[in-house]
């Protein structure tokens, strides 16, 4: 159903302080009581779509998403009923990858609007995710993918059909002002949006490249906490979904955490790891 209707799922927000796939989220458990450092947070966690009873962590407030890479697949699970019942919330990451079809890319605007259609017409919220490189695609004269990104209309698109954008901002974490710049040009052009419209920023513990300081994303965070609504903390390993990825740094990931809960003291081991924690 078109966005703005009664349903629950279009009247609730999106909004989330941090936004873990399970494979990250698993990799984080390995590590340390990672509980202990989402205290006050609401933790949505993006499952495999065939996952049956997803597993919640004791006092956090976990909900559970779901992420297609392809309108066309969105649309087969919509329509033979595979979406899962505990997904509360769709994520459309459209890319210039393999993983999202050329056509959808070259059609980013209508298919986000497509996206949202899908989603709520199965009364599930839609977050708008695509990525500056999808940008680059659409407005191949642009100086720089930011540059793109806002001149591209996927920002105000998401705000006119989807319930949340997320903004895939990981490669600027090296550079924190840069960082606080993009996430701000494109906060501000979320200024109409309904007041469910939730914003997040991409961090990640091992983008392409060199490999950013846990410093760094401590100043990204910091600095965009008053903007954004939260953080999709990526931890990805190397592979098809991230080809030009160095190994995963889920330490990296759990020392930021523990500096930003400074309250739940030194960071605890998991039961399945022993191994000291360093940042």
């Amino acid at each position: 159903m078109p966005k703005g209707s009664s349903s629950p799922a279009a009247e609730s927000s999106v909004g989330s302080d941090w936004i873990l796939t399970r494979a990250a989220l698993n990799k984080l458990t390995r590590l340390c009581r990672v509980e202990r450092y989402l205290p006050d947070s609401a933790l949505a966690v993006i499952e495999p779509t065939k996952a049956q009873a997803p597993r919640s962590l004791d006092g956090v407030n976990v909900r559970h998403w779901v992420t297609f890479t392809s309108c066309d697949i969105l649309e087969e699970a919509a329509d033979e009923g595979r979406l899962p019942a505990w997904a509360d919330t769709v994520v459309y990451d459209c890319e210039a990858w393999p993983h999202t079809p050329r056509y959808e890319q070259a059609d980013a605007i209508a298919q986000i609007q497509r996206a949202a259609v899908l989603s709520h017409s199965a009364g599930r919220r839609l977050v708008a995710a695509p990525s500056l490189g999808l940008a680059r695609r659409l407005v191949p004269d642009a100086p720089s993918g930011t540059a793109a990104y806002l001149a591209s209309r996927l920002v105000e698109t998401a705000v006119e059909s989807a319930d949340g954008l997320h903004i895939q901002s990981q490669s600027l974490e090296r550079r924190p002002a840069d960082f606080l710049e993009f996430v701000m040009a494109v906060a501000e052009r979320t200024k109409g949006a309904a007041a469910a419209f939730a914003v997040t920023a991409g961090l990640s513990t091992n983008p392409p490249g060199s490999p950013p300081t846990v410093q760094q994303l401590l100043a990204c965070v910091r600095s965009t906490a008053p903007i954004v609504t939260g953080y999709w903390l990526n931890v990805p390993d190397p592979g098809p979904w991230c080809p030009n990825c160095p190994p995963a740094r889920p330490e990296v990931a759990v020392a930021l955490l523990s500096l930003l809960t400074p309250q739940a003291g030194p960071l605890e081991p998991s039961p399945l790891h022993r191994r000291p924690i360093g940042n």
